[in-house]
């Protein structure tokens, strides 16, 4: 049964792709295409478990097609790419600023209670000590 399954959504994907993009030329340009579909496409619905296995085991594209609540029919496609990402860098010398602007704060106008005030004093709990200074 999982067999047919699968081999009924590869079925509909390569028609879509071959409405979409234009017929293959040979059977050679069908046999790569359908290869290529095989390997490096994981066509699933989005609730099975397959879905969920695709994205985490990295298949490059995942595919899915479905029927919404209005009637009408959406196709969805998941591409893996890699995109650089600068997440921000927080230095020694960052660190050594906040707490020079902070110490008056943090030693002198304090509340009263003990454990909080330890808390904020404390050098690795870095988000106590922006959130005052916020």
């Amino acid at each position: 049964k999982k067999v047919i399954i699968k081999a009924y959504r590869h079925a509909v994907k390569l028609s879509i792709d071959e409405l979409i993009f234009g017929e293959n030329e040979t059977i050679e340009e069908f046999e790569e295409s359908l290869l290529e579909l095989i390997t490096n496409w994981q066509i699933s619905i989005e609730t099975e478990a397959e879905w969920s296995a695709g994205i985490v085991s990295n298949i490059p594209h995942i595919f899915t097609l479905g029927l919404n609540t209005e009637g009408i029919y959406s196709s969805r496609t998941l591409t893996l790419t890699n995109i650089p990402v600068y997440t921000g860098k927080l230095n020694g010398e960052s660190v050594k600023s906040i707490w020079a602007a902070l110490s008056l704060e943090l030693l002198y106008l304090t509340n009263d209670d003990e454990e909080r005030y330890s808390i904020q004093a404390h050098p690795n709990l870095l988000r106590n000590i922006f959130n005052s200074g916020s």
